[in-house]
C-alpha cells in the first residue's frame, strides 16, 4: 500500500510516522520516504486505509496521510 504523506520534512517525523503504521495489527512492513512525501506499507487485506492513515495522523502534528495506491 502507498500513502501519500505530508509533514515529513524532519527525519523525526519520518520516523514518528514510521513507528506509529508498524505498531498497526497487521502491518509486516514499513518504509517511510521523506524526500519523496511517501510511506509504503505491507499489510493484511484486513487493515482498513482509515486505520493507516489516522496512525499518520495521530503521529504528531502537521502529519496527514492519504492511501494513493492499494
Amino acid at each position: 500500500m502507498t500513502l501519500a504523506v505530508e509533514g515529513l520534512a524532519g527525519a523525526d517525523a519520518a520516523a514518528r510516522a514510521k513507528e506509529a503504521l508498524a505498531a498497526l495489527p497487521g502491518v509486516t512492513a514499513v518504509e517511510v520516504r521523506p524526500a519523496q512525501d511517501r510511506a509504503y506499507v505491507v499489510c493484511g487485506h484486513d487493515v482498513a486505509d482509515s486505520a493507516l492513515t489516522g496512525a499518520v495522523g495521530r503521529a504528531g502534528p502537521g502529519l496527514a496521510a492519504t492511501v494513493v495506491a492499494r
